[in-house]
């Protein structure tokens, strides 16, 4: 019997090799987006967003007024 393990000798065959060649430099500079316009012009808001600012300006009173009349309803 051996001292190493089946799992030893499939870590120890499946190492790479060292490169053979040098990989290419990264380019200095990558386009951000689109060079036309804005990236979000053909964008949609979405129905839910209308409410976010009326949510974030809310009062606890208008708050607890709209949660009354929904429970009334």
């Amino acid at each position: 019997m051996t001292g190493g393990s089946d799992a030893d000798s499939i870590r120890q065959g499946a190492v790479p090799g060292p490169r053979g060649a040098a990989l290419p430099l990264p380019p200095a500079a990558v386009p951000g987006g689109p060079h036309d316009g804005d990236i979000a012009d053909g964008l949609e808001e979405a129905y839910w967003t209308v409410y976010d600012g009326a949510a974030s300006k809310a009062t606890v009173g208008q708050i607890l007024a709209r949660t009354e009349a929904g429970e009334a309803a």
